[in-house]
């Protein structure tokens, strides 16, 4: 397959070409100035494991996964030194301020775009997109004409979600009729789990979480595979100091997005239900 050329926009080539020296405090306001830290080895890019999203290979390895595949596209393109790029591992509660504070400059991790996170980092253009499923047992013959998660809500129906998940927080506001099992502890697939031992008839989650879990449990099957529900977009995120950096970060992934390059590295992680 021929992958397309990824174009630059407005960028010259001398215009990302090193500089020499810089510091942490230097405003990072253009692929220049991002390419001049990388060469200095001074640039540090942060990641959150989050299984075949980004997986944390140990201090002694860069990451792997999808959007580190992603990544490596970008880089090749804006012609940033892999090799002298220093990796970081990143938590959902530490990769914000991490930014904020200058620690990480930039940030890889599969983070959805929401009001709450804007108010402390500036997004790429949206990479993607993941939705929440509806798992079930695929002979349970009642969920069969389901197409809607809204057809869920029902009397004689057990769903189970995960205390302060997504999910949970919709069926809190959106359902009515339900019996909810709201499950604790940081374990999505506990919900999954809940219908494969018949303490619920519903699992609510992240299909991605959901997807991993019917891989290894083929009796299981996403009712709303195709029709998921509170849909939100993944990007990347820098400092919002440095947000003059994100036109230039930008045009030149909405080329990477519409190549066939990135067409096939989503068709090589088919285990990621991209909405």
């Amino acid at each position: 397959m021929t992958t397309r050329r990824l174009v630059l926009g407005g960028m010259a080539a001398s215009g990302i070409m090193a500089m020499g020296g810089c510091n942490r405090s230097r405003k990072l306001d253009s692929i220049a100035a991002l390419r001049e830290r990388a060469e200095s080895g001074k640039l540090t890019v942060g990641f959150i494991p989050y299984y075949e999203i980004s997986t944390d290979q140990g201090p002694a390895h860069p990451p792997t996964g999808f959007l580190v595949d992603v990544f490596k596209l970008f880089a090749q393109y804006a012609r940033l030194p892999l090799e002298r790029i220093k990796w970081r591992s990143l938590s959902w509660d530490s990769f914000a301020p991490l930014i904020q504070q200058g620690a990480v400059d930039f940030s890889i991790a599969g983070t959805f775009i929401t009001p709450a996170r804007q108010e402390k980092v500036a997004f790429t253009r949206p990479l993607f997109s993941l939705g929440n499923g509806a798992a079930t047992r695929a002979n349970d013959a009642r969920f069969n004409d389901v197409t809607d998660v809204r057809q869920l809500d029902r009397k004689d129906i057990r769903i189970a979600v995960v205390a302060g998940e997504q999910s949970a927080e919709y069926v809190r506001r959106e359902f009515t009729n339900a019996t909810i099992l709201n499950l604790d502890g940081p374990d999505l697939a506990a919900a999954p789990r809940a219908v494969k031992e018949g303490r619920a008839d519903v699992a609510m989650s992240d299909q991605f979480i959901l997807s991993r879990y019917i891989v290894e449990n083929p009796d299981l099957v996403d009712r709303l595979r195709n029709a998921p529900f509170s849909v939100l977009q993944i990007a990347w995120a820098v400092s919002k100091e440095n947000i003059e950096l994100l036109s230039q970060i930008n045009p030149i992934l909405d080329s990477l997005v519409a190549s066939d390059a990135f067409a096939s590295l989503k068709k090589a992680y088919p285990v990621i239900p991209f909405a």
